[in-house]
């Protein structure tokens, strides 16, 4: 905790540090499919925000040597799945490397080509319009095309568990 008349450290900290002060920020959980002509391509995410709202526009950080992002740089399309809080093995599916058996586990809907996720409390399907490598990742920008809101409590990633926010209460301030 810091002390308002303290001093920190400020010393560089190790990846390590930087890992665990990273698994305190919570992040929505979500699934970035793409499909090439070799197939479809999926991954879970925790780094997906809102952009801009008009045009609807969606950020999210891609591993750059994933099947996924090639998959999603060749077609230029992809979609983004928002896990219901029931979707930790969903999640747990598509960290996973790169598999026919994640499209075989997962109950999906192809919307327009795009493999969407069936229980998804959100769902968007994107063209991509900016990619920008940062180190291992590459940030996407995709501009959102069309989209639904079944709804329902997202999945949640905090502390590097899952969590389900159905039980918990807001907190009004």
């Amino acid at each position: 905790m810091l002390k308002p008349s303290g001093t920190v450290d400020v010393a560089k900290p190790p990846a390590a540090d930087a890992r665990t002060a990273f698994a305190h920020v919570a992040k929505s959980v979500s699934v970035l499919t793409a499909v090439s002509p070799h197939g479809p391509s999926g991954m879970t995410v925790s780094s997906l925000c809102g952009l801009t709202l008009c045009p609807a526009r969606l950020l999210v950080s891609v591993q750059t040597r994933s099947r996924t992002f090639a998959a999603l740089t060749q077609s230029g399309r992809f979609a983004i799945s928002v896990l219901p809080d029931s979707g930790r093995d969903i999640a747990s599916l598509f960290s996973q490397p790169q598999s026919v058996a994640k499209f075989a586990g997962a109950h999906l809907a192809w919307v327009t080509g795009l493999p969407v996720v069936a229980e998804a409390v959100a769902w968007f399907l994107c063209r991509l319009e900016y990619t920008y490598p940062v180190a291992d990742h590459t940030i996407v920008v995709g501009r959102a095309h069309a989209w639904g809101v079944p709804g329902g409590a997202p999945l949640v990633r905090y502390g590097r568990e899952y969590w389900g926010l159905a039980s918990q209460r807001s907190v009004e301030g």
